[in-house]
C-alpha cells in the first residue's frame, strides 16, 4: 500500500513537471511569435478542406444521373391551333444531367 503511494506521488509530480514543461515551451513560441507553427496549421487546413471539397464532387458526380442525351422519345408535334391550356401536359421536364450538376455543386461551394 505505502509502494503504491509512494508511486502515485512520483506519477503526480512527473505530470506536473511535463505540465510546466509544455507551459513554458508554449510561452517561448508564443514570445519568438510562433508564425511558423501557424503557418502550417493554416496550410493544414486548407489543404484538408481542399480534399473534402473534391470529395465531395466526387460523391455528387457518382450520385448524379447519367448525362447521355434521351434520343430515344420522339419530339411532340406543335400544337395545334385550337389549342387550349386544359390539354396542355404542363410545365417541362425540370434540369437534368449538367443542369443538376451544376445545382448541386453550386449549393456544395
Amino acid at each position: 500500500m505505502e509502494q503504491q503511494s509512494k508511486a502515485i506521488l512520483q506519477l503526480n509530480i512527473l505530470i506536473r513537471k511535463e505540465d510546466n514543461n509544455s507551459t513554458q515551451q508554449q510561452q517561448q513560441q508564443q514570445n519568438q511569435g510562433g508564425k511558423g507553427e501557424s503557418n502550417k496549421l493554416i496550410k493544414t487546413v486548407n489543404t484538408l478542406v481542399k480534399k473534402e471539397i473534391k470529395n465531395q464532387q466526387n460523391i455528387n458526380a457518382a450520385i448524379a444521373p447519367p448525362t447521355a442525351p434521351n434520343t430515344l422519345q420522339p419530339k411532340s408535334p406543335l400544337p395545334s391551333p385550337n389549342y387550349s391550356r386544359s390539354t396542355h401536359p404542363g410545365p417541362g421536364p425540370g434540369p437534368t444531367g449538367l443542369g443538376l450538376l451544376s445545382l448541386a455543386l453550386g449549393k456544395l461551394l
